[in-house]
């Protein structure tokens, strides 16, 4: 049985973590496109970010490890059985949980609506989800660099610490029962170095696609969007096919926090962490439209 029945082709947001996808799919929300009624505090459909994990388990990646996945995509044979996995996952009968109640009813009133999903992950995925949906829609979103890098370190130490204490509180459960999940974060991310490399592996294999699939992808600038809202929210529209007025652009340019487009950049401590990293941040500069 074939749940994902949408007429149109998927909109698949891709980007690196804390870059501002979650800014983006609230306003595409605004825009009337379906995000799946899965989704968590970030704005990511549940459903497709654990068949993103499933699929980067595959090639022993995960999301803060993410280019081991090359070697699944130069294994044919696998590739194409892997396929055959997730066609049958992703529009079978486990997608009643991103669908939900409202997405079962637009399947069978409004079969022609606008859907989609975010998911940082996709930026290394979505080879194989257009396999599955060729035509899909691609918007990639960027934010600098050192932004990036310091939310993901300051997430990092929170996780950290909110973990200890849980453990703190429930460690006679752990003594009988093994932790199935991560601990949390990652152990991977270690240093200020460690989060711009990440940044850096996203971003290059994020601006790949868009030159690749240049007639299907939109490059969104952070800061960009967040100082010019209201040409940013057009644009959006027009590449998804939103019918927008001029109100609704007004009362969604209302949502966007434009404070947010430089975070930290007028400090002294953002200059200094960008002239130790300026070879790899100055990426951010150069747009590859």
């Amino acid at each position: 049985m074939r749940l994902l029945r949408f007429r149109r082709a998927p909109i698949v947001v891709i980007g690196m973590h804390r870059s501002g996808t979650t800014m983006l799919v609230r306003s595409l929300q605004q825009l009337g496109v379906f995000m799946g009624s899965d989704t968590e505090k970030n704005a990511e459909s549940l459903f497709f970010l654990e068949l993103n994990d499933w699929i980067l388990r595959q090639s022993a990646a995960r999301w803060d490890a993410p280019t081991g996945i090359g070697n699944l995509l130069k294994n044919e044979a696998y590739l194409t059985l892997l396929l055959k996995y997730l066609d049958f996952i992703a529009k079978g009968l486990r997608a009643i949980r991103y669908l939900g109640l409202r997405g079962c009813w637009l399947i069978f009133m409004r079969p022609n609506c606008l859907w989609g999903w975010k998911d940082p992950r996709n930026t290394f995925t979505l080879p194989l989800w257009l396999e599955l949906f060729p035509n899909a829609k691609i918007i990639c979103v960027e934010r600098n660099g050192v932004d990036v890098a310091k939310s993901l370190l300051s997430r990092q130490k929170h996780d950290i610490t909110k973990l200890n204490d849980k453990f703190n509180i429930f460690k006679w459960l752990y003594s009988i029962r093994l932790k199935k999940e991560a601990l949390g974060g990652s152990c991977l991310i270690n240093s200020e170095t460690d989060a711009v490399e990440l940044w850096k592996q996203y971003v290059e294999e994020a601006r790949r696609h868009v030159i690749q699939y240049r007639a299907n992808s939109l490059f969104i600038n952070y800061e960009e969007f967040l100082t010019e809202p209201e040409a940013g929210i057009r644009r959006l529209a027009e590449f998804v096919g939103a019918k927008v007025s001029e109100n609704e652009v007004q009362r969604i340019v209302l949502m966007v926090d434009k404070s947010r487009a430089n975070a930290s950049s007028g400090d002294n401590d953002y200059r200094e962490f960008y002239s130790r990293h300026e070879n790899i941040l100055s990426i951010h500069n150069a747009d590859p439209r």
